[in-house]
């Protein structure tokens, strides 16, 4: 935009925040030649016909004025996040328009929060309605604690990646705490080191102790003394979280058909506990 396109745009913008009523003249006044067909300025357009007459409108109703997107509008996300925490499900057309947002789509989409505005040809509703898309998630679209599963452990854990070097210097607590960032990133409660029932499990999904991973390296497991010391954690965790424990191994290829590594494999099995080696080449 030139220097004097920005100059009109910004009253342009003035005037449809200001809710006053935009005519030709006013139109005039702000420099905008209200015989043209049919005018943009950022993501505002303006068009005159026979048949419509003047009209002003957004050219996406996903972004706001300026062209942003919306749903990356962050002063937005945490004005609807706070309301929806503390039990208020509505939010005001003058409140966004605070916001920046000006005749914006019916239906928008905050990541897991849905804005939508029920009007229609026969009623004007003059805010929006606040919900979740996912009732399974929260507002940050994280998995609730009670419905956290096996399945979506392993789905979260697909995007988990190691170097080979970063395996050759880690210890398993650093293993943990990388893996502990990670699942952070789709469940709503994660912690490491956690104290279970049975003794001090590596990683704890839930605030209720839903689900138990415990974290090995496979060239640490492969010793014997390590190797049994495993097994012995996997009984007794497996009987705290009655199937919801997970044994998490990473190694190299070559290292998943140890015999020590297969034997605490085995034994998960056998406590009917999921295990995942992560392989690392």
């Amino acid at each position: 935009m030139t220097k004097i396109e920005t100059k009109i745009f910004e009253k342009l913008k003035e005037l449809i925040f200001s809710n006053q009523k935009i005519d030709d003249e006013t139109l005039k006044k702000i420099g905008v030649d209200p015989t043209k067909k049919i005018q943009e300025f950022k993501n505002i357009r303006i068009t005159n016909d026979f048949w419509s007459g003047l009209n002003i409108q957004l050219i996406d109703e996903l972004k706001d004025v300026n062209g942003d997107l919306i749903e990356e509008n962050k002063k937005l996300v945490s004005r609807v996040k706070n309301l929806y925490t503390n039990g208020i499900f509505k939010i005001a057309n003058t409140d966004l328009a605070e916001l920046g947002l000006w005749n914006p789509s019916k239906i928008i989409h905050l990541g897991n929060l849905r804005l939508k505005n029920q009007s229609d040809f026969l009623f004007n509703y003059d805010y929006y309605d606040i919900d979740l898309v996912d009732k399974n998630k929260n507002v940050d679209g994280l998995w609730n604690d009670n419905v956290i599963t096996t399945d979506r452990i392993l789905s979260a854990l697909s995007s988990f990646n190691i170097s080979q070097e970063d395996l050759d210097n880690m210890k398993e607590t650093s293993l943990t705490s990388q893996l502990e960032k990670h699942l952070k990133g789709f469940f709503t409660t994660v912690k490491k080191e956690s104290s279970s029932n049975q003794g001090r499990i590596d990683l704890i999904l839930g605030s209720n102790q839903n689900y138990g991973i415990e974290v090995k390296l496979a060239r640490e497991i492969s010793k014997a003394a390590n190797c049994q010391k495993a097994i012995g954690q996997i009984e007794l965790y497996s009987k705290q979280f009655n199937g919801n424990l997970m044994v998490l191994i990473a190694g190299k290829k070559i290292e998943k058909n140890d015999k020590n590594v297969t034997e605490v494999i085995r034994k998960s099995k056998e406590c009917s506990c999921p295990n995942y080696f992560i392989v690392v080449d």
